[in-house]
């Protein structure tokens, strides 16, 4: 998708001071089709996030392209730190993606990733993921 980057930001030590303003270790964000951000800091399988989340399955959002199917993440392979996936429900997985499809998904991420910058605000009640998604889906 190329629009959702993380970048983020490294600890670093003055005066015997820890000073970071977002995270000092890397995660990978993990993004469900409701808006959750899940984030996982130490080494986790695709298969061990997809077992916490039936009818689901994970896409790397550097993978998802219009016209295309959002390509399953092998159950194997490691998340990366600092990456961003989004869970996708199982009966979207033979369905191209459209260019809304993929601007909702982008629209989705910036949205989870300044909530976790501001754990105090949410989205308003009125949210709700338009691309043939619908929220709280299984």
């Amino acid at each position: 998708m190329g629009v959702c980057a993380s970048s983020p930001m490294v600890g670093t030590t003055i005066n015997g001071r820890s000073s970071s303003t977002r995270e000092a270790i890397p995660t990978a964000k993990v993004i469900h089709v409701d808006g959750t951000l899940l984030e996982y800091p130490k080494p986790t399988t695709a298969l061990q996030v997809v077992l916490q989340n039936p009818n689901h399955y994970l896409c790397h959002s550097e993978s998802m392209h219009v016209d295309c199917m959002a390509p399953h993440v092998p159950e194997e392979e490691e998340l990366l730190p600092g990456q961003i996936y989004f869970l996708i429900p199982l009966y979207r997985s033979h369905v191209p993606l459209s260019l809304p499809d993929l601007c909702e998904f982008a629209v989705l991420a910036g949205d989870a990733l300044r909530r976790r910058r501001r754990p105090h605000s949410s989205l308003s009640s009125s949210f709700r993921l338009d691309c043939g998604f619908p929220v709280g889906a299984t």
